[in-house]
């Protein structure tokens, strides 16, 4: 029994290392209770993973098999009821067997759980990313190569005869580090730095403020006649472009996992050739849209020159906004109190015309002589009148 469980039996034919050869018998029966536990647990962890790769089944019937010895059995309490154990006589050569095939399912299932399992994982996470993302593949072999390393990988795992192989089961470490190599190498970590990384100029989004007119623009875009949002849609994406940028990279990092997780780049799906088109357009959007934004405000002006004389603002305003008329042409020098004064050009002012005697004579009543009292309260009904007729802009003149 004790050659069959791997030990020296000789020596428990020997009474000076008898009580030692019962110990290691004793030890070794612990340790294959012990793995057959270790990998029922492995077993069942297995199990409840989302997704599985390898045929749980196989690996449950192989344990099964090694369940027909009652291993309890062999936890006798001395040497002397080595007796007790003589039914298991015919076993002996499955019992050999049977415990190197549980050595070899525990350590299949080990290395399974600890790295295998990650590996397909990221396989099949990064080939997904890829398959997706194919105008980033810059070398039509590179998709080859790695699905041919992801069904060879696969291959060997779904096969547990052959999973459990040591010969068979070694290359897959490789064949899952050469894949991460090359989806990382050649595949994701370029695309990343030429979309979003290191190589993309990301200083025109930096410093699109600066170009000389977009200030003027942006004070532009205040005036009552320019649409706003069309300056503030495009300050919004080239925002959210810049947004996008990637920084310091840890390109390590993609070999545990097969994306940057700080920017999701291909992960969550985005219109990333925004940036390459926008970044060499930014300097001509801004033209545009200030020499848009300039007519429309002349154009716009010029149609309410007639409100200029009636509307309140400074002398010098008024003096701004009359060369504007006369020139076509918009100052050097725009300000937001040139805008604000501007805009008071395309309120709609109500102008209310009054008959002087008919006023005069709501007032005072032609021929009459009247007290102060009566007076009064003549004026303050025209008065009341003027309110019913005042909107939130109106001029009163008297004809």
């Amino acid at each position: 029994m004790l050659n069959a469980l791997g030990l020296n039996g000789a020596k428990m034919l020997q009474e000076k290392h008898r009580n030692e050869a019962f110990v290691e018998y004793k030890t070794r029966v612990k340790d294959i209770i012990d793995n057959i536990t270790s990998v029922e647990f492995l077993v069942g962890k297995l199990e409840n993973k989302a997704s599985l790769y390898l045929n749980i089944d196989s690996a449950k019937s192989i344990l099964d098999d090694v369940k027909t010895i009652d291993w309890q059995a062999l936890d006798i309490s001395n040497h002397a009821k080595f007796n007790k154990l003589e039914y298991l006589k015919t076993d002996l050569a499955k019992i050999t067997k049977l415990l190197a095939l549980l050595d070899n399912l525990k350590t299949t299932l080990q290395e399974y759980n600890t790295s295998i399992h990650k590996g397909l994982g990221y396989m099949n996470d990064a080939l997904e990313i890829l398959r997706a993302n194919k105008e980033f593949i810059k070398e039509e072999q590179i998709e080859n190569k790695l699905e041919q390393f992801y069904d060879d990988t696969l291959a060997i795992v779904k096969d547990f005869s052959k999973l459990i192989q040591l010969g068979e089961r070694f290359p897959i470490s490789g064949k899952i580090d050469a894949f991460k190599k090359i989806y990382v190498t050649e595949f994701y970590y370029p695309a990343l730095q030429n979309t979003i990384g290191n190589k993309v100029n990301w200083k025109v989004f930096e410093n699109y403020r600066q170009h000389p007119l977009y200030v003027k623009t942006e004070m532009l875009a205040n005036a009552e006649c320019n649409l706003k949002s069309k300056l503030q849609a495009k300050t919004n994406l080239w925002n959210s472009l810049l947004a996008l940028r990637a920084e310091r990279v840890d390109a390590e990092r993609l070999y545990d996992v097969p994306f940057d997780t700080a920017s999701n780049f291909m992960k969550v799906e985005r219109n990333y050739k925004s940036i390459a088109v926008e970044s060499m357009r930014i300097d001509k959007i801004i033209e545009n849209i200030y020499n848009e934004y300039a007519l429309s405000t002349v154009d716009e002006v010029k149609k309410k020159a007639k409100q200029l004389e009636i509307i309140k603002i400074a002398d010098e305003y008024k003096t701004a906004i009359s060369k504007i008329i006369e020139t076509e042409q918009l100052p050097d020098d725009i300000t937001l109190l040139l805008i604000d004064a501007i805009n008071k050009l395309f309120v709609d002012i109500k102008i209310v015309k009054l008959n002087k005697e008919q006023l005069a004579n709501k007032i005072f009543k032609q021929d009459e002589l009247l007290t102060f009292e009566q007076i009064r309260k003549s004026f303050f009904d025209v008065l009341n009148d003027l309110e019913k007729q005042k909107g939130s802009e109106t001029r009163f003149k008297i004809d």
